[in-house]
């Protein structure tokens, strides 16, 4: 069969004047994207990209339409050292001048957290992105950083191909210079993005995405877009890198899209789920972590002038408080509640 992979991802002046009916050939892998054969994933997904896994995830073979000014190839799509990288270069491939990289999973996802570690790449004329996508019927929800400006991150999302929702948000940093995490929230009624545990915008009511998707990531370069991505003048090889890629179903199931999500019953809101240690988060905002094990103890590190609230009761300036073990909240978790304090990071454990 054949699906439109269109993926305009420009602003409502642009879109004016290129055809959003503008897709390339189908890629053989693709079959189903949009729920026609492949699983809707409805368990959570935790990825550090050591290797590649071909039981989650595929290397895009293929080329799009305008405005994309490249063709993806899988060698384009590389691991090394923790991190995956996907490159652009000046090989030709798909009748174009440049090759590109695109990393994408084979399940499909509907409602949830979707969160992403990585470093843009940075030069006039190219896009370095984190988002999920249907296929047909066109639904998506975006997160890029325009190479032109990798001080500012822009969010999107597209219902049945019409998009025009654009916000351009400050990152207060460079985003080509480090690693930060990018995440979005979507639920049956908003759509909620991050920047390393920071609320930057959200979207609610209306019309909004609502079939299960596939998480994917690529760089590419434009052509004929000029006035949104600039113009792309080929400076040799480019490169953007993930350390890592998550998704969260809500916690109360629902994670198939199409009415599923809602509110997730948490003790505090857009809920990081742990095992046995959070990780390093950064503590900007207040950030919530959660876990299913039982909480015979619990401790943390980089605390100095945080409060720490339980399943919503009263906050504790101490780490470590009892009794134990832990009460749970009705759908099974154990949630904390986590302020800002002295030091730009911090992690919790529990046992």
């Amino acid at each position: 069969m054949t699906v439109n992979r269109a993926r305009m991802h420009v602003a409502a002046a642009a879109l004016a004047a290129v055809s959003i009916a503008c897709g390339g050939s189908q890629d053989p892998a693709a079959t189903g994207v949009g729920g026609d054969t492949s699983a809707v994933r409805t368990t959570a997904l935790s990825d550090a990209f050591n290797t590649f896994d071909t039981s989650v995830w595929q290397k895009s073979n293929w080329a799009n339409g305008s405005p994309f000014n490249c063709g993806f190839l899988p060698d384009h799509v590389g691991f090394s050292g923790g991190v995956m990288s996907l490159k652009l270069d000046n090989v030709p491939s798909s009748g174009r001048g440049y090759s590109c990289g695109e990393y994408r999973t084979n399940d499909t996802f509907g409602y949830g957290r979707f969160e992403v570690r990585m470093r843009a790449a940075k030069a006039s004329g190219i896009v370095s992105s984190f988002f999920v996508y249907t296929g047909s019927p066109w639904d998506e929800i975006d997160v890029e950083i325009l190479g032109k400006n990798t001080s500012q991150v822009q969010f999107n999302y597209f219902v049945n191909g019409v998009g025009g929702h654009e916000r351009l948000v400050d990152l207060g940093f460079d985003a080509s210079a480090g690693y930060h995490t990018y995440a979005f929230d979507w639920k049956a009624g908003s759509i909620s993005w991050y920047v390393d545990g920071v609320m930057k915008h959200t979207v609610s009511g209306g019309t909004l995405p609502s079939h299960p998707a596939q998480i994917m990531m690529n760089l590419w370069n434009g052509i004929g877009v000029d006035g949104w991505l600039g113009a792309f003048n080929y400076p040799g090889p480019l490169y953007a890198y993930y350390d890592s890629a998550t998704y969260t179903p809500p916690s109360g199931g629902g994670g198939g899209g199409g009415g599923g999500g809602g509110g997730t019953g948490a003790s505090c809101a857009n809920p990081i789920t742990f095992t046995n240690q959070s990780g390093n988060f950064n503590t900007t905002g207040v950030v919530c972590l959660r876990t299913s094990a039982t909480v015979n103890g619990w401790g943390c590190s980089n605390f100095a002038g945080r409060t720490v609230s339980v399943n919503g009761g009263a906050a504790s300036a101490s780490c470590g408080a009892g009794p134990f073990p832990l009460p749970k909240a009705p759908d099974g978790y154990t949630y904390f509640s986590v302020t800002a304090g002295t030091y730009p990071w911090a992690s919790l454990y529990a046992w």
